[in-house]
């Protein structure tokens, strides 16, 4: 009975998560290019070293 609420919660989230990532995809198509976050942050320190 105390971990049915927790479960439930848990995938809640996940499923509105994911529900909710794939209607603004469809709504609002973007490609993403960078998924990592190194990879991310190595983009932005070279083009910040570029523009100086």
């Amino acid at each position: 009975m105390v971990l049915v609420p927790y479960i439930g919660k848990y995938f809640g989230r996940k499923c509105a998560y994911w529900g909710w990532a794939k209607f603004m995809e469809w709504k609002y198509p973007v490609e993403i290019v960078v998924t990592s976050p190194k990879l991310f942050k190595g983009t932005g320190a070279i083009e910040a070293a570029a523009s100086l």
